[in-house]
């Protein structure tokens, strides 16, 4: 677990999104090209059925496809919130235990703080990216 990173998250999380305080989501790896993050499968996390909650899912691959892209604009110091438009996902398997949360591909958007600042109103960049969340076993 990287702790500086996953301390960030957590502060996010107090501070404005408090869902996903509530996930308590651990930074497993973080790289240029991509992050990995666990959410464990707990009582606040699990859903009737003993899977993961649908929404849980969701912040999970919000927060590893955002990532890259909230540390690059953090490291300038930028006034930038990034906001995602929409989110398509594809659930292939039912998520029965902890899950790992994987993106892959790297961060386009450090070109975008310093072109946003720019213009006084907001800047739409389309980005495709894929998370993938697999089960974890012990």
């Amino acid at each position: 677990m990287l702790f500086k990173e996953t301390a960030i998250i957590q502060l996010l999380g107090l501070t404005k999104i408090p869902i996903l305080f509530m996930c308590c989501p651990r930074v497993m790896e973080f790289v240029t090209r991509g992050c990995a993050i666990k959410i464990p499968l707990n009582r606040i996390t699990k859903n009737h059925v003993g899977s993961m909650y649908l929404g849980v899912l969701s912040v999970g691959a919000d927060i590893t496809s955002g990532l890259n892209a909230y540390m690059a604009i953090r490291e300038r110091r930028s006034k930038v919130v990034p906001v995602f438009g929409s989110l398509h996902a594809d659930f292939l398997k039912r998520a029965d235990g902890d899950v790992l949360f994987r993106c892959s591909q790297p961060c386009l958007v450090p070109v975008s703080p310093r072109s946003s600042r720019s213009t006084s109103s907001s800047v739409l960049y389309e980005s495709k990216r894929s998370s993938f969340a697999s089960p974890l076993t012990v």
